[in-house]
């Protein structure tokens, strides 16, 4: 499996570079970037009967679409689009985000993969540029611009007990990978509980939504995120927080980072439980 990614990878890559020196319309590729699904060719058997109630939903308006050669040619010649090749390249986890699904623009990632994909339980990421009607807590509203890492993905859980400390676990993996990619820079990053991500104490900078139901005898989970990591608006970016000349930190590293944290920390809590962070945790609360 993961060789055939490497290898879709490096065959994709030649293309983008190859889809800089070309130019389209602007028709032509907003076609491709107004709610529209693209989907990898090897996700197509895991993902056939969501893809396909998708399609077949009129009232969605989202057309999906094969992550082919041919459309991440015309995606690449959208600055704002996030490089899926460069994400997987910096992936060190098993499942997660292995699956993946990409869309420039659509309502909310959190209500693509719960309503289309429930029970799909193997690491499925729905990873967009832009959200329209992007969900948080108790039925707000999450502004999505350009610039932000959003993202859901798709969890199990089988010990129901285990579903109120997600929440924890994911946030905590989101102040670990800033952290990390900051270069342990004074960077005063932390959790206020709930679920918001606050930087400083007073300015939020994201956020995470966990939501689950009980699927075939397992809790199917869709874990929702959000990160200002170029966007300064409306509040503070990730990048505006470093040492002046710092390398800019990109969207695809903050998702991947954020990812490999949380799945090596998941199979220490699901054999430890919460203890072995619970004073970390505390720390950045």
């Amino acid at each position: 499996m993961l060789s055939s990614n490497i290898a879709i990878g490096v065959t994709a890559a030649a293309f983008y570079f190859r889809a800089i020196r070309r130019r389209m319309s602007t028709n032509h590729t907003r076609e491709f970037i107004t709610n529209c699904l693209y989907y990898e060719p090897l996700a197509l058997d895991t993902l056939s009967d969501g893809l396909k109630k998708l399609a077949d939903d009129n009232e969605s308006g989202i057309k999906v679409k094969e992550l082919s050669v041919k459309n991440a040619i015309s995606l690449k010649e959208n600055s704002t689009t996030f490089n899926t090749v460069l994400f997987k390249s910096l992936l060190r986890t098993k499942a997660l985000g292995r699956l993946l699904l990409y869309s420039p623009t659509i309502p909310s990632s959190q209500t693509m993969l719960k309503t289309y994909f429930d029970g799909v339980q193997s690491g499925l990421i729905c990873i967009v540029d832009r959200q329209s009607q992007g969900k948080g807590r108790g039925g707000n509203t999450w502004e999505s611009p350009h610039g932000c890492s959003m993202f859901s993905f798709k969890s199990k859980e089988v010990d129901g007990s285990r579903l109120p400390f997600i929440q924890y676990m994911i946030s905590l993996a989101i102040v670990r990978a800033v952290k990390k990619l900051s270069g342990e820079v004074d960077v005063d990053i932390g959790i206020k509980w709930p679920n918001d991500i606050y930087v400083n104490k007073t300015l939020k900078i994201g956020g995470v939504l966990c939501q689950s139901s009980f699927y075939k005898g397992v809790f199917d989970v869709t874990i929702g995120c959000g990160i200002n990591t170029t966007n300064d608006k409306p509040t503070v970016s990730l990048n505006s927080l470093l040492q002046p000349g710092s390398k800019p930190i990109l969207r695809e590293q903050v998702i991947a980072e954020i990812l490999n944290q949380y799945e090596d920390m998941m199979d220490k809590f699901r054999s430890e439980g919460f203890t072995p962070f619970e004073k970390e945790y505390c720390s950045v609360w």
